[in-house]
């Protein structure tokens, strides 16, 4: 069921039209960068907003190689570097904990940034770099979708092992942890790596779609804060909260950009302040609240049936 479901995501540039195929495009690339934060912070509760920088590591990489290795190989470069920059990052950051950490991550995205617009006009004397490679848009949809596949079948997996109970037990009480005997830093490393390649493979997979980038649209700021909401908006006690979150924020991002686009970033903020407000742990509540009330509708007509038993008496004496 589930490889024929991919397989008609995979056939859908043969038949739908080129606003749908951008649309879910869009949605896919959402879904990993999503998942891809959350195999590391959702578990974990170190929150990181670095997902731009390895997004933009991811983009540029691409266009710097592209012409030279070919797209496929430069998006696996790509993540390669991500990877490499979240490692080197990871090592000595994630001794930081809370606050600390969120604001040492972003002001890593800012500064590869300005690295990157330093280089750019410095060396090349130039702001950006154009691209034109011989991918259509259904080619770009299919290495989007398959990087989306990748980091959620990584996250579903990480969910039900040991070593997501053990991030999840770093979120939960880290110094109680180490005091038992575990080492933590090397898994933390590990996953922030993970989660780092898997940012700069869906940079390398869109990059096509672009035919001139420079540092303001590869490390936008933008990025690192979309994908946090979103695996927040779903809800990262399950490993479907950050998809689907990406998925209902991304459509509702859709909607109000065309009908209201120039009151779409205010609505889009009042719309993230009512679900925190009513919905603190994202959508994944609205699960947990359908399974409280039908265990209650169990437990209710477990008592109607005893009622209507022949031989019940209220009374327990005999």
């Amino acid at each position: 069921m589930v490889l024929s479901g991919l397989g008609a995501l995979a056939s859908l540039p043969l038949w739908a039209s080129s606003y749908v195929v951008g649309l879910l495009q869009a949605l896919f690339a959402y879904v990993a960068l999503a998942s891809a934060w959350a195999l590391f912070s959702g578990l974990s509760g170190y929150f990181s907003l670095g997902s731009a920088a390895f997004f933009g590591v991811g983009t540029y990489a691409t266009f710097l190689l592209a012409s030279a290795v070919g797209w496929i190989p430069s998006i696996f470069l790509g993540a390669g570097m991500g990877g490499l920059v979240a490692l080197a990052v990871g090592g000595v950051s994630l001794r930081l904990k809370g606050p600390y950490f969120a604001i040492l991550t972003f002001g890593l995205s800012e500064l590869v940034r300005y690295l990157a617009l330093g280089y750019e006009m410095r060396f090349s004397r130039t702001v950006g770099r154009v691209l034109i490679l011989p991918v259509d848009v259904g080619g770009v949809y299919l290495a989007v979708l398959a990087v989306a596949v990748a980091a959620v079948g990584l996250s579903m997996w990480l969910y039900g092992s040991r070593y997501g109970r053990l991030l999840a037990a770093i979120g939960a009480d880290e110094e109680r942890l180490e005091s038992l005997g575990f080492r933590t830093t090397g898994l933390k490393v590990l996953m922030f790596a993970v989660s780092g390649a898997l940012s700069a493979a869906v940079g390398g997979a869109l990059a096509p779609r672009w035919t001139y980038i420079d540092p303001h649209i590869a490390f936008s700021p933008l990025i690192s804060f979309q994908t946090v909401l979103m695996a927040l908006l779903g809800g990262v006690t399950r490993w479907w909260g950050p998809p689907v979150g990406a998925l209902v924020l991304g459509l509702v991002s859709e909607f109000l950009s065309i009908r209201f686009r120039y009151l779409y970033l205010i609505l889009l903020g009042l719309l993230l302040i009512a679900l925190v407000r009513f919905w603190p742990r994202g959508l994944v509540e609205a699960e947990d609240r359908v399974r409280r009330w039908r265990g209650r509708r169990l437990q209710l007509g477990g008592e109607r049936r005893a009622e209507l038993q022949p031989g019940w008496s209220a009374d327990p004496d005999p």
